[in-house]
């Protein structure tokens, strides 16, 4: 996706409604551009680091100082979701904080995993008691596409690759607009960190269903507009390599052709 610029969302597309928060942190530069109607751009804080991910770039952070921070006041008045392909480094054994609110101490909601990839965990209010899910192949050292749905008075639902994987009631409820988030770490009141590579983090103001869990780990560009299909044909025999930008394109082997669909739209 960086040789083609900055993607944009499409207007069209129902799983963007009501969305948050939309860092796809592929881009170059030394911000995580936020594609959400709030455009709430991301600071990188101690200098994480660009690496190439599975689906273009990725941002690296060391799980000890490094991670993104925006800040954008929102309210989450009933419903809450979000998602994120990690890659969850090998040293990592627990309190590994994905994505946090910034509020004070029991008004923040908290994303974790922990115990080495096997345990999922969210807070909507951090004095409050967590949900958690486990029973799940672990996700450490590999990309997974992760995700979470909350509502006051409803479990929440924790979900891996696409599958759903458990969940638990979550006490509490979200008091105050928040005013902005932290990626890969949790302040209040202790301080955790996300070692590992993080890309395509998206926040919602609503729950969503099964199915759009689903549709984004199978899809991680959905709610992304597609420009005009390229085709692209090599001879028989010879060799076609596409960039490390795999998250432009889709592809389908025909007889002696290579097709290139679905090139992100500029």
């Amino acid at each position: 996706m960086p040789a083609f610029g900055t993607p944009h969302l499409d207007p069209g597309n129902a799983i963007n409604d009501r969305l948050l928060l939309f860092l796809p942190g592929t881009e170059d530069g030394g911000r995580a551009i936020d594609l959400s109607p709030r455009g709430a751009h991301g600071t990188l804080v101690n200098s994480p680091s660009r690496v190439s991910g599975n689906l273009a770039k990725a941002i690296r952070l060391n799980g000890s100082s490094q991670y993104i921070s925006t800040s954008a006041g929102q309210s989450i008045p009933g419903g809450f979701s979000a998602t994120a392909r990690v890659k969850l480094d090998s040293a990592a054994a627990y309190d590994n904080s994905i994505l946090s609110s910034i509020l004070g101490v029991d008004q923040t909601i908290l994303w974790n995993v922990t115990a080495y990839g096997t345990i999922l965990q969210f807070w909507a209010t951090t004095a409050s008691g967590q949900a958690t899910a486990t029973g799940f192949p672990s996700i450490l050292g590999r990309w997974a596409d992760i995700g979470v749905s909350w509502a006051p008075g409803r479990a929440t639902r924790f979900y891996v690759d696409g599958n759903y994987v458990g969940g638990g009631n979550t006490a509490g409820d979200i008091q105050t607009a928040i005013t902005g988030w932290h990626v890969g770490r949790y302040g209040v009141p202790g301080i955790w960190y996300f070692p590992g590579d993080v890309q395509l983090i998206r926040a919602w103001a609503r729950i969503l269903p099964d199915k759009d869990f689903r549709a984004l780990s199978a899809d991680p560009w959905a709610g992304i507009a597609r420009g005009r299909r390229r085709v692209v044909r090599a001879s028989s025999g010879a060799a076609y390599s596409m960039t490390a930008d795999t998250g432009s394109f889709a592809l389908t082997g025909q007889a002696v052709a290579l097709r290139a669909a679905r090139k992100l739209a500029l």
